[in-house]
């Protein structure tokens, strides 16, 4: 199989490299896997750009825009909008957090907890 040698801060193709394994990432150096159309859109374009970058080559990652939660941050983001909810949005607590405003609305129906009286008076 062959891989890309990419530079990890510039994202730019170092070489090619053909292995029986996954090479191993390092601090300076990301693998990615190099299919033959892939090899061969880097090749033709070796003949007129470079460096050339990944990301011409192969997508971009895309980063989730709602992130799962671990039950480590489902209690955090019930204390989240516990603290917050009388002064943002059920939407601007969802943007913070990256999740959807459906999960904001289900811990804020749960909340049956009145807020602190030194919060009601502060």
């Amino acid at each position: 199989m062959n891989y890309f040698a990419v530079h990890k801060q510039s994202n730019t193709i170092q070489r090619v490299i053909s292995s029986s394994f996954t090479p191993t990432n390092t601090d300076n150096t990301t693998f990615y896997p190099a299919t033959d159309g892939r090899l061969s859109q880097y090749y033709a374009r070796l003949k007129f750009d470079t460096p050339i970058d990944i990301y011409s080559i192969i997508g971009k990652p895309k980063i989730p825009e709602i992130l799962p939660l671990t039950p480590e941050g489902k209690i955090a983001l019930t204390d989240y909008v516990l603290k917050h909810r009388q002064h943002e949005t059920s939407e601007a607590m969802a943007s913070a957090w990256r999740v959807s405003e459906r999960t904001i609305r289900d811990i804020l129906s749960k909340l049956t907890t009145p807020l602190p009286l030194a919060t009601l008076q502060g």
